[in-house]
């Protein structure tokens, strides 16, 4: 039986005291680390009011079990005061080795757990998994935040899919105190240098900001580094994407720590694309010299005073050429003689020829061979 780390509770395996601890097999608080300090600590389920908060389903908690062809589950609550209830399990996929269960606590239909202490058992008929412990609670304490993952595809050993590639509406919920905090101006962009002066090409405003975690356990830092990494991560229902991994630090001698980390909206605020950064000349100027499906050699590509021809590109068309371009006819000194015969052989480059600078200028093209190609000349204002 495999219990994902992707699921929003920590589960351990329950062992045998004389096996040694590992992360995996002992609860937080039953440590033996020397000089560290075992603390109680209880993972919050919130059902807030959907007419209040307005979440429809954050009280939901969903645990997702893979287990063998031949293995049966039997999964219950546990509450503080004894009471033990038995929750359901919906298949989710089989595949030819494996079957994947979801799990589904969902609070509404547990009114009596509210203020109460739980934790939840899952046994496959072998062994014996127990979470770590959780408090269901009402309402939301101050500085809580809703953090939801799901994925497209199978990944962390969960069945985001079904075997017929459809989704099985997974989203996985936790609830974790914290703050964001401290915006960060974001900005992706594309900038040209041409020559003594610099040209912005293309430039997209983001929203980021400073997710901050004053004190959590080591595991559910675990928890949230794997949901992270999801294709769909949000906070507070505002889906964010992470480029960097959290900073941790430990907080004093227990097992809790410090995270924090830069989240980024992922929709823009606003892109700048539609003018390219040129200073254009107020009468029509192409900024793109183009032949297409050429057969033969040409002198009429005019380069305007002012000018550079800056990059350079073909594709195959038929047959089979050899082609120059150059300042003048059978030159090459703009763009070396090449042999092109398929689209394999198609390519662009960057030429950066200074050509216009007195007047306009005539780039000249030379073609040998039979067939024919498209060929492109990208021209940028050159500026002194």
């Amino acid at each position: 039986m495999i219990i994902s780390q992707a699921n929003s509770i920590k589960f351990y395996k329950v062992v045998d005291k004389t096996v040694l601890n590992q992360f995996d097999n002992t609860r937080m608080n039953e440590g033996r680390t020397p000089n560290i300090l075992n603390t109680d600590y209880c993972q919050l389920i919130i059902n807030p009011q959907p007419e209040e908060y307005g979440y429809d389903s954050a009280g939901n908690v969903d645990i997702i079990v893979k287990v063998t062809l031949t293995e049966t589950l039997l999964v219950t609550r546990i509450r503080e005061d004894g009471n033990v209830g038995v929750l359901p399990t919906v298949l989710l996929a089989t595949t030819s080795d494996a079957k994947f269960y979801q799990i589904s606590y969902t609070i509404t239909n547990q009114n009596s757990d509210i203020n109460q202490e739980i934790y939840f058992k899952i046994n496959n008929g072998v062994d014996n998994w127990k979470s770590e412990p959780c408090k269901v609670v009402s309402e939301i304490p101050r500085g809580y935040q809703l953090l939801e993952w799901r994925n497209t595809d199978n990944a962390f050993n969960m069945a985001y899919t079904d075997e017929l590639g459809v989704s099985n509406e997974i989203v996985l919920r936790m609830w974790v105190k914290s703050d964001i905090i401290e915006y960060i101006p974001k900005v992706d962009q594309d900038i040209f240098n041409n020559q003594t002066e610099l040209i912005k090409l293309r430039s997209e405003v983001f929203r980021a900001w400073q997710l901050k975690v004053a004190k959590i356990p080591y595991y559910q830092i675990e928890i949230l580094n794997i949901a992270m990494q999801h294709d769909s991560f949000y906070i507070n229902e505002k889906q964010y994407t992470t480029e960097d991994e959290p900073n941790v630090s430990a907080f004093g001698d227990t097992r809790f720590a410090k995270l924090d980390i830069t989240v980024v909206e992922t929709n823009t605020i606003g892109i700048n694309s539609d003018d390219q950064g040129f200073d254009v000349d107020e009468e029509d100027t192409d900024m793109v010299l183009a032949k297409t499906a050429v057969t033969a050699t040409f002198s009429d590509w005019t380069v305007p005073k002012g000018y550079l021809a800056a990059f350079f590109t073909v594709t195959w068309v038929s047959g089979d050429l050899e082609i120059a371009i150059g300042t003048a006819t059978d030159q090459d000194d703009v763009v070396e003689t090449f042999n092109i015969a398929s689209t394999a052989e198609n390519f662009s480059e960057p030429t950066s020829k200074d050509l216009a600078n007195l007047g306009d200028a005539t780039l000249y093209g030379t073609i040998s061979g039979t067939g024919s190609a498209n060929l492109y000349m990208i021209l940028i204002k050159n500026r002194q």
